[in-house]
């Protein structure tokens, strides 16, 4: 079975509402892609 990274991201949108929310993260050979779920409150943002 795969392995599966998540960390907590937040962000904030142009109105200043705050949205936190788990995220995957994959590793890639020069670092750590943030891998969001489509559609999603974290991304909209």
């Amino acid at each position: 079975m795969p392995y599966i990274s998540e960390t907590i991201i937040t962000t904030v949108n142009k109105t200043g509402d705050v949205h936190i929310a788990p995220i995957g993260i994959i590793a890639e050979k020069d670092g750590w892609v943030i891998a969001p779920f489509r559609p999603s409150v974290t991304l909209d943002n």
